[in-house]
């Protein structure tokens, strides 16, 4: 293989969840400017709307769907439906999550399968819709964002328990899809600060907790980025990534 690798996506089709803001908004423009036809999902539909348009609008090929991805229900079928209005997903990149603000060990299990559902279960919801068709193809790429705090608990309670069993289900989806020409990986991130995420809200909320964090835990000195973030998920969702069934890529920064 020659170096240096192009990553061209022309002609493939993306799903991308959690696309309304921060790293899901950045990696589904990224897609569309590498050529592929890009659907959205997540809550808010005006962002949405207005995602599509920067795109490039319906008209090239790019969908959005509404969702509330704490419903599995609900992302079942709005990946039902944007799958019979364009067809198979060639790709899916999973980046809705968080905390949901819960970060009480004690909490009742209601708040930590809610917590569950936004991580974990609305991926296997939508993976489950949209793989049939995949598999039909013989080919598919499915990236999921995880969290450094799936191996070190640093973070709310049952935030670090979803990640962890998201790392479960990356590693057990890859040995199974893998004969199938699908590959599953993830991205296992530190602090990247992100439009609405929590490192991008402490910069202004507790600008002093987040220097202190920089000076006594990250080797690189500085928050990552969504640059730092998607030349990685475009690069696992390409043909050159052959070999990384149920890999999960450390991508934190050289946090310590």
């Amino acid at each position: 293989m020659s170096l240096p690798l192009t990553i061209d996506h022309t002609g493939r089709r993306v799903l991308v969840t959690g696309a309304s803001q921060g790293i899901g908004r950045a990696a589904a423009i990224a897609f569309a400017q590498g050529g592929a036809r890009v659907a959205v999902v997540a809550r808010r539909e005006d962002r949405l709307k207005s995602l599509v348009d920067e795109m490039g609008g319906v008209d090239a090929g790019h969908a959005w769907g509404t969702a509330d991805l704490t419903d599995t229900v609900h992302a079942t079928a709005t990946v039902d439906g944007l799958l019979a209005e364009g067809g198979a997903f060639d790709v899916m990149v999973h980046c809705a999550g968080g905390s949901l603000g819960l970060r009480d060990a004690m909490a009742p299990p209601n708040d930590w399968e809610r917590v569950w559902r936004l991580n974990v279960g609305s991926t296997i919801a939508v993976n489950n819709a949209a793989v049939p068709a995949m598999k039909a193809s013989g080919w598919g790429r499915i990236i999921m964002l995880s969290s450094r705090v799936a191996v070190t608990c640093e973070g709310a309670p049952a935030y670090n328990a979803a990640k962890a069993a998201l790392n479960a289900y990356v590693t057990t989806l890859g040995r199974e899809l893998a004969a199938d020409g699908i590959v599953v990986c993830a991205v296992m991130l530190g602090a990247v600060a992100a439009d609405g995420n929590a490192w991008h809200r402490a910069q202004t909320d507790n600008p002093e907790n987040v220097s202190a964090y920089l000076e006594n835990s990250m080797s690189l000195g500085r928050l990552g980025s969504p640059d730092d973030v998607v030349p990685f998920i475009r690069f696992l969702a390409s043909e050159y990534n052959t070999f990384g069934a149920g890999a999960i890529l450390p991508l934190d920064g050289g946090a310590r």
